[in-house]
C-alpha cells in the first residue's frame, strides 16, 4: 500500500475541489467516531479517504470498470448511476491503492447504501458520509449530536434520513438501506430486552 500521504495526493488529483473538501470532512468525523466507538482511526482513515475516489469519474468510464472488473451490480444499483462510484471506489482501493483489508473495502463499497451485517467500519463511514461538517441539511446538526451521543441510535437515525430524503425524491430505495435499518432495529430490540 501506498503511503497515506502519496494515497491523499493521487485521491486529491482525481476529485473535485468540493468533493476533495467532503472527503477530508468525512475523514475528521470518521478518524472522531472511529476514537470514540474502539474502532481502528486507521481503517476509518483509509476507507474514509478513498469512500468517494471514483464519485467524479464519468459515466463511461464507471461503466467501463464495472465491466472490466466484473462487478456485479443489483438490479436497484444497475438502475442509478449514482451509486456505481462506491462499488468502483471499492476496486480502486485495491488495484490503485493496494488496500487488501476487506473491512476498508467492504466500507468503500457499502457507504451509499448500506446493508445487512454492516461492520462498526461500514457503520462509520456510512454515517460520517452524512454527518461530515460540510453537509447542510435540515436536521444534520440533530443527527450529529445523537450519532455523538449514542452511535447505535445514531446510526438507525441516518439510515431513516436517508430512506425518507430518497422517498421524497421519488427514487427506487436499494434493498440494502432497507435491510440496515432492519437489522439495526432488531439489534435495539435486543439489547432492551437484556
Amino acid at each position: 500500500m501506498d503511503t497515506f500521504a502519496e494515497m491523499a495526493a493521487k485521491v486529491e488529483g482525481m476529485v473535485t475541489p468540493r468533493r476533495w473538501r467532503h472527503i477530508l470532512g468525512v475523514m475528521e468525523t470518521a478518524e472522531e467516531l472511529a476514537l470514540r466507538q474502539n474502532c481502528s482511526r486507521e481503517g476509518a482513515r483509509v476507507a474514509a479517504l478513498l469512500h468517494d475516489c471514483a464519485k467524479d469519474l464519468p459515466k463511461n468510464t464507471l461503466l467501463k470498470l464495472i465491466e472490466d472488473s466484473g462487478i456485479v451490480l443489483d438490479e436497484v444499483e444497475g438502475e442509478l448511476y449514482p451509486l456505481w462510484h462506491a462499488p468502483v471506489g471499492a476496486v480502486l482501493a485495491r488495484r490503485e491503492f493496494g488496500v487488501t483489508d476487506l473491512d476498508i473495502l467492504a466500507a468503500i463499497r457499502y457507504h451509499t447504501v448500506g446493508r445487512a451485517g454492516m461492520s462498526l467500519l461500514e457503520k462509520i463511514i456510512y454515517v460520517a458520509d452524512i454527518i461530515e461538517p460540510s453537509r447542510d441539511w435540515p436536521g444534520v446538526d440533530k443527527l450529529r449530536s445523537l450519532v455523538f451521543a449514542d452511535f447505535a441510535a445514531g446510526c438507525l437515525k441516518a439510515l431513516d434520513s436517508a430512506i425518507t430524503f430518497i422517498l421524497q425524491q421519488g427514487s427506487l430505495l436499494h434493498p440494502g438501506t432497507v435491510a440496515a435499518r432492519n437489522q439495526l432495529i432488531r439489534e435495539q430490540r435486543s439489547a432492551e430486552r437484556r
